[in-house]
């Protein structure tokens, strides 16, 4: 799309916007599900809208990550048109996982950007709790964050990269496999949630502990 072409479209719609926003707000029309539906589309075509400019230029990888939270946005607000029901109950998941596929996409066509693997699997950890929470108990559920956040270190520690393996990132992994454990195993015992409360803590910071030594080591 031409650059004038995209001016006059993008124009066109904010214009449309702001019309609609305060005809609204002044209770002139109730545009009901059309300003949803106006919505959902304005989110949809600004995601396709960052893709593109990563299409056209593959140097620019950072337009993958709003172009993948635009269009994220643009699926929880369609959601809200089919049934609020379905998207108070998968809504904040799709959009979470939307957020991490942007990171994650990132690390696809970028290899050197590995730091991008971190967050886009937390949050895939943090949106299967989300949507896990409502039927597992909470042990359970937390515990699958967990788990999913050690399995992101693994990756980081496994996957290649320009700068070499990342073995430093065993650490958190294996830490926070160990948490997730004894957060599983908290839903069988109240014991172990509270050995989990004192465990879980203290392996943060000896493993925080460890990362500063060794980062001062590697100074000197």
């Amino acid at each position: 799309m031409k650059r004038t072409n995209a001016a006059f479209l993008w124009g066109g719609l904010l214009i449309f916007a702001g019309v609609g926003l305060l005809m609204q707000n002044l209770h002139l029309v109730n545009l009901g599900w059309l300003w949803d539906a106006f919505w959902t589309l304005l989110f949809t075509v600004g995601g396709l809208a960052f893709l593109g400019v990563f299409l056209t230029n593959n140097e620019n990888w950072w337009a993958l990550i709003p172009g993948f939270i635009f269009l994220g946005l643009g699926g929880l607000l369609g959601l809200t048109l089919v049934s609020d029901s379905l998207a108070g109950r998968i809504g904040a998941p799709l959009f979470l996982g939307s957020i991490g596929l942007g990171f994650w996409a990132v690390y696809a066509v970028r290899r050197d950007q590995w730091w991008a693997v971190i967050p886009g699997g937390v949050l895939f950890s943090v949106a299967a709790f989300v949507f896990l929470e409502p039927m597992l108990p909470e042990p359970a559920s937390i515990s699958v964050m967990f788990f999913g956040m050690a399995l992101t270190f693994l990756l980081v520690a496994l996957l290649p990269t320009p700068e070499g393996r990342m073995t430093w990132a065993f650490i958190p992994s294996g830490i926070l496999a160990v948490i997730g454990v004894f957060m599983a195993l908290s839903g069988f015992s109240t014991q172990f949630l509270t050995l989990a409360a004192v465990v879980g803590p203290l392996a943060l910071i000896i493993a925080g502990g460890y990362l500063l030594y060794r980062n001062a080591i590697a100074r000197k």
